[in-house]
């Protein structure tokens, strides 16, 4: 690669990591200038095998400047690991009126069951592109579901005029799409280059839910 191109590689992992650190809640310098630089210095000191890693460069910005918790979560408090097939993962949680997601995992996968209620609370609003958008297959087709509810976000953002964000969340549905394994936890997930712990809060609340606030607010008109 020449240095013309080696440039502009940097200059796009850049902005690709910044994007990331936006919807993913992390801080960055304000100083626009130094966000940059700071960001670039992380990129190259995270790079594997030649390659820009952006899940651990964005876990690296996240480590030095920290975090928004944005979403609170009220079924964490009670909540319980209980995932046999995956012992170092988060299991479902507790949801609802105290009861728990069943463990025996539902034909289609875990999120198919959230999907099925999800699925008929699809938004009249929406363009035809948006709605093609939503139903692209995916790889594995029990992520479906999560592909689904980070396209629909991305939408609302698109709406409110919040390019970065909207980007951000459809890079984490293409990912989504791209993916072999089924996914059965947040924490599973952010093992994934380009899922960081904002995108596996949502994960994890889908699951237990079968939807997210965030995406209740965007329908209800609250954001």
């Amino acid at each position: 690669m020449n240095r013309k191109s080696h440039q502009a590689s940097a200059k796009k992992a850049v902005g690709k990591l910044l994007d990331l650190c936006k919807a993913e809640g992390v801080h960055v310098p304000t100083d626009p200038t130094h966000a940059v630089i700071q960001a670039g210095n992380i990129l190259q000191a995270t790079r594997l095998d030649g390659e820009y890693n952006l899940h651990a460069a964005l876990k690296e910005m996240a480590a030095k400047y920290g975090a928004s918790k944005t979403h609170k979560r009220p079924y964490h408090k009670k909540g319980k690991h209980n995932n046999t097939n995956h012992p170092n993962d988060k299991g479902v949680e507790e949801s609802g009126k105290g009861g728990r997601a069943s463990p025996k995992k539902p034909e289609g996968g875990k999120a198919a069951a959230a999907d099925e209620s999800a699925s008929s609370d699809d938004d009249d609003d929406e363009s035809p592109g948006q709605k093609k958008r939503e139903h692209l297959p995916a790889t594995n087709p029990n992520n479906q579901p999560f592909a689904k509810m980070f396209v629909k976000l991305a939408g609302y953002e698109f709406k409110r005029g919040d390019r970065d964000k909207g980007v951000a969340h459809s890079n984490i549905a293409k990912i989504i799409r791209d993916l072999e394994d089924e996914i059965t936890s947040g924490e599973q997930a952010m093992r994934v280059r380009g899922i960081g712990p904002h995108s596996a809060a949502k994960i994890d609340e889908f699951l237990a839910t079968g939807t997210v606030q965030e995406l209740e607010d965007f329908r209800a008109g609250k954001l």
